[in-house]
């Protein structure tokens, strides 16, 4: 059973749906390169459904997404704060404050195609080789370009702007689960992935992606706050309309 969340911290459909007409070709770009990774691992991986699939369940809003999720609520659903900005579970994909929309949406949506971790989700079991590299800290040799390297030689991550020592722990726990990831299909991969469909985003969409707030109906803290600042005005009714009236505004809402 998916856990309860508040439904106002929802992405509305229409917006998710427009999304994916975007995100479509990168994803499907996306399906096919990782389907070339077995030249690389021990097996080969198989996406877990197709892109007109993913794109058929968002439009039947079988696929929904949560955004904007305050940090004990994405720990009670089952989101570890200090391992991920957001997580995909089920029919769910749940984004915890602080990490947006644009940072965080497309890399998820990969996961409705493969996970992180060795033996699931279409990602294959490690092979031998990758197994040996993994504890040696990436000094075996290989030309993947998603493959182990060793820190002192390798610093640098394309697809993240975390250090390389960071990234091969991650990979080797398996951001603390105990259960590693396949380093074909680790993070850099879909973060890459995220930023192809940011690429192909209209500037007018991304701009409204950035502005989108959840649905929350109070006023906010700051809110609360400059309506006490301005109790003094004798109309406190005309400035709460108004601080709603913005708040609605932000987010593409109507009062």
């Amino acid at each position: 059973m998916p856990p309860k969340i508040d439904p106002r911290y929802r992405l509305d459909p229409s917006v998710l749906n427009e999304y994916m007409q975007y995100a479509a070709p990168s994803l499907m770009d996306f399906s096919r390169g990782q389907s070339a990774r077995s030249v690389f691992t021990g097996g080969q991986p198989q996406a877990q459904r197709s892109v007109e699939d993913i794109m058929s369940r968002a439009q039947s809003e079988q696929l929904k997404v949560y955004h904007g999720i305050p940090i004990e609520t994405y720990k009670e659903i089952g989101g570890d704060p200090t391992q991920s900005g957001a997580f995909h579970q089920g029919d769910d994909i749940y984004i915890r404050e602080s990490s947006s929309l644009q940072r965080s949406l497309g890399h998820e949506l990969g996961h409705e195609l493969y996970s992180h971790r060795a033996g699931e989700g279409g990602a294959p079991k490690l092979s031998k080789y990758q197994e040996l590299d993994l504890k040696l800290g990436g000094w075996l040799p290989s030309i993947s370009k998603y493959g182990v390297r060793p820190p002192s030689v390798f610093p640098e991550v394309k697809g993240t702007t975390r250090g390389r020592g960071w990234y091969n722990e991650r990979m080797r726990s398996g951001a603390g689960t105990g259960q590693p990831y396949n380093p074909e299909f680790a993070d850099a991969p879909f973060n890459l992935l995220n930023q192809s469909i940011l690429n192909q985003l209209p500037e007018e969409f991304r701009t409204k992606l950035s502005k989108i707030k959840p649905e929350l109906d109070a006023p906010n803290l700051q809110s609360r706050t400059t309506l006490m600042d301005n109790k003094q005005d004798g109309n406190v009714g005309e400035t709460l309309l108004n601080l709603i009236k913005q708040q609605r505004a932000g987010h593409g809402g109507t009062l």
